[in-house]
């Protein structure tokens, strides 16, 4: 119990606060032109949604990127990108750089994060992107909907 408390007194200092100073703009801004340069598809009013978990058959990591891809299909593959910060490779999971190219979404249409950051980098993440997404099969809200609530990012769980 007191490790989420602590957890919880972490996350309110990072996570729930926009950011404000110049330094802070300058940092998301950043982020947000590394995400853009990650696609090669070139669209200044490119929305970029972002998901945030574990790469474990519960959190249907594969799921959202077949889901993705129907969507793109309808809208344009050049309107949206999906970044996801995950284990691309967990023993526990998929195997989603082979779904990504089994797709064809290797324009940039599905991005993947997979270094371990810092707190302060992953709520750097969450502001430089438009939308959030989390999915899970027999879990409740936890800590990365709450990271999503506290920057006001619109969402779907």
């Amino acid at each position: 119990m007191l490790t989420l408390v602590i957890y919880h007194m972490r996350c309110t200092q990072i996570f729930f606060k926009p950011a404000t100073t110049p330094e802070e703009i300058k940092q998301v801004k950043e982020v947000r032109k590394a995400i853009d340069d990650m696609s090669s598809m070139d669209n200044p009013k490119k929305k970029v949604f972002f998901w945030n978990n574990r790469n474990a058959r519960r959190k249907q990591s594969g799921t959202i990127i077949w889901w993705f891809k129907e969507w793109l299909d309808q809208v344009g593959h050049d309107k949206a990108s999906l970044l996801m910060h995950t284990d691309a490779q967990d023993p526990h999971g998929q195997d989603l750089p082979h779904i990504i190219e089994h797709l064809g979404l290797t324009d940039g249409q599905v991005m993947l994060s997979t270094n371990k950051v810092s707190p302060e980098q992953l709520a750097d993440y969450y502001r430089a992107c438009d939308y959030t997404i989390n999915i899970s099969d027999a879990e409740g809200l936890w800590p990365c909907n709450f990271r999503i609530f506290s920057l006001w990012k619109p969402h779907h769980c």
